[in-house]
């Protein structure tokens, strides 16, 4: 590019400088940035370091006369097309400068629209409590006293509100005003500029940075390095969650669609670095939607072969991590001799909390267990399987727990012919699970021996039958007139015995004991996975 030689020397300017640049669009933000990160603190604490003369970093600018798409907005404001014909692109200090140029711009110099952060960019500072505030957290009545950071580079909007100032300490508030007003307008910022007409040159600077305070997440950071003109892996993986969503996988994180990315080519899924990824990912973008097609096909899997109708009751995310990379390679369903091992696989798995705290050794160990599965290669269980004994709950139904999640679909085995049931399960994942009888001391009332499977239609009638039952009344209700309705609901005879004496805790114990029993039974049905040998 053609350029005077100072552009491409480090420089100091006046903060007030930087914004306006920002203002006129002279400096823009570049598509490949992250988006906004910072937390509140971190803006106040911005702030309050400008206003105290604290260094706060320099500013990584990319200078070029080619074009590159840029966003039309920093923070609640738009921000206008420059006619320049050179342009600057921030590399480094997005989050710092779209804090300072949403708190200290004029809304007379830019048009504010709404923004997901609503209120939260703009701040002012507290004359009387000496510190920096967001402003909708100041009561209407103190707002006479809180300096509109906005107002602090508008010379004549600062007088106005100087002169609006009474009381007995008027005289102090406006010196106060006069200091802080000073500070920011007298701040100056160091700018690197970088100085290339090279696109990928500059994405790989940008890559190499760390803002300050605020680590770059691997999305981030792949992103911008697989950013091009007509490739963005934040539109594409939109697009992605949009196909999972129907599906009811729309929710999964992007950090596991990046682990399936991994898998497909042959990196590390836990610790290639999202460098490593993203140049990985830039030689060959088409593997997105082959992973994507993978997460497809393990959705559908999941959902025939488990009764996992969202991506809520999946015990562990890495499971369908590593299926994905098994079944993207299948066009059609597995064969059967596959699909039963990868059956076994996912509940043996599950039960083992296999993924629980899992190291990337034990990860990488798990993945080409199922890739020596897939090529029916032989194939061994990465560590050893323990004897069975009926599988310990956790003592509360948390519905985040893997065990819990475990525990719906075993209840939904027995029910999945109800389609009021499976939309309740869809919505609701384990939190589907309601408590059925009280206890007398409550202890109990939380444990998963007391929690049951039903659509909500069929809820208030199930829990007035077992309350009817704990009283010795009789009830019309299917769960006193058929033993199998109770056994679908693992309610067996002797539990249903303790509750009709009144012992409400030895039924919920009795019937807990009859769900590990149960789940430990079809764990040996189901036989112990290739490869697998049992401890003695």
């Amino acid at each position: 590019m053609s350029t005077l030689s100072y552009a491409s020397e480090p420089q100091i300017q006046y903060l007030y400088q930087v914004l306006e640049q920002i203002g006129r669009g002279e400096l823009v933000v570049p598509e490949f940035q992250r988006p906004d990160r910072w937390s509140g603190d971190q803006r106040l604490s911005l702030l309050d370091s400008v206003s105290k003369g604290y260094p706060i970093g320099s500013v990584m600018v990319w200078r070029t006369d080619i074009h590159v798409n840029f966003r039309k907005q920093i923070g609640p404001y738009e921000v206008p097309r420059s006619k320049s014909p050179g342009r600057q692109y921030l590399l480094d200090g997005f989050q710092r400068l779209s804090t300072l140029f949403a708190a200290l711009r004029s809304p007379k110099e830019a048009n504010i629209r709404d923004h997901r952060d609503g209120g939260r960019w703009a701040l002012g500072y507290d004359l009387r409590r000496r510190n920096w505030t967001f402003l909708d957290d100041v009561d209407q009545g103190e707002m006479k006293f809180v300096l509109d950071g906005r107002l602090i580079l508008d010379s004549v909007a600062l007088l106005r509100f100087q002169r609006s100032l009474d009381g007995d300490d008027a005289d102090e508030l406006v010196e106060v005003s006069d200091r802080i007003a000073r500070a920011v307008r007298e701040y100056k910022i160091p700018i690197v500029p970088v100085v290339t007409d090279a696109v990928d040159e500059a994405i790989r600077t940008f890559g190499l940075l760390n803002t300050e305070g605020t680590k770059m997440s691997d999305l981030d950071l792949v992103a911008a390095l697989t950013w091009q003109e007509d490739y963005s892996l934040r539109e594409r993986l939109d697009t992605a969650k949009e196909r999972l969503g129907r599906l009811g996988w729309g929710g999964i994180d992007e950090s596991y669609i990046l682990a399936g990315i991994r898998a497909a080519l042959d990196m590390d899924i836990y610790t290639s670095s999202g460098r490593e990824l993203g140049e990985a990912l830039r030689r060959d973008p088409s593997v997105l939607d082959d992973v994507i097609t993978g997460f497809e096909r393990t959705a559908r899997f999941m959902r025939k072969q488990f009764g996992i109708v969202g991506l809520g009751l999946l015990p562990y995310s890495y499971q369908a991590v590593l299926l994905a990379d098994v079944l993207r390679r299948h066009p059609r369903q597995p064969k059967k001799a596959l699909r039963s091992a990868l059956v076994r696989w996912f509940w043996w798995t599950t039960a083992q909390a296999s993924f629980s705290g899992m190291s990337g050794y034990r990860l990488s160990s798990m993945l080409r267990y199922l890739q020596a599965l897939d090529s029916r290669a032989d194939v061994a269980w990465p560590w050893s399987v323990s004897a069975w004994e009926p599988l310990e709950l956790p003592n509360t139904s948390d519905p985040r727990h893997a065990r819990i999640k475990a525990l719906a679909l075993q209840l939904f085995r027995y029910q999945q012919e109800d389609e009021d049931l499976i939309s309740r399960l869809e919505s609701q994942a384990a939190r589907a699970l309601i408590r059925g009888v009280a206890t007398s001391g409550g202890d109990l009332a939380r444990d998963p021996g007391n929690r049951f499977l039903l659509s909500l239609e069929k809820e208030d009638g199930f829990v007035a039958a077992l309350e009817a039952r704990r009283r010795g009344v009789r009830f019309e209700h299917e769960l006193f007139r058929s033993e199998s309705y109770r056994a679908s609901h693992l309610i067996n005879d002797r539990a249903w015995e303790c509750l009709g004496d009144g012992d409400v805790d030895r039924f919920i114990l009795t019937r807990r004991i009859a769900l590990e029993t149960d789940f430990s039974m079809f764990l040996t049905s189901l036989g112990v996975p290739d490869g697998a040998v049992p401890e003695d």
